[in-house]
């Protein structure tokens, strides 16, 4: 299959092939809604988000996450945002409601 910068390919799926540019100019969001722990892999899309964003000549992403935060899990929640916040990234990390 042909790969392009206007074509976006998924793969993992069947047969999906190349898909158009349906961006229309904003960035990709890339979303999380899970429990945020570690067990669920949070670490995993944090560090995954930061290198695309480093890598040269991708599109804009912006990383979206919600999902419930146990208090056990607040200082990973923070080790989390403070790497986000360290390569520049990191917008807002609101609290939901307890």
């Amino acid at each position: 299959m042909l790969h392009d910068k206007d074509s976006l390919f998924l793969q993992g799926w069947a047969d999906v092939g190349i898909l158009p540019n349906f961006t229309n100019g904003r960035p990709l969001v890339i979303g999380y809604f899970a429990r945020i722990c570690p067990e669920k892999g949070f670490q995993n899309v944090i560090d995954a988000f930061i290198e695309l964003r480093k890598s040269p000549g991708s599109p804009e992403y912006k990383l979206r996450a919600s999902g419930w935060l146990g208090e056990n899990n607040r200082p990973f929640f923070q080790e989390q945002s403070a790497k986000l916040k360290l390569a520049g990234l990191l917008v807002s990390a609101v609290k939901g409601r307890a």
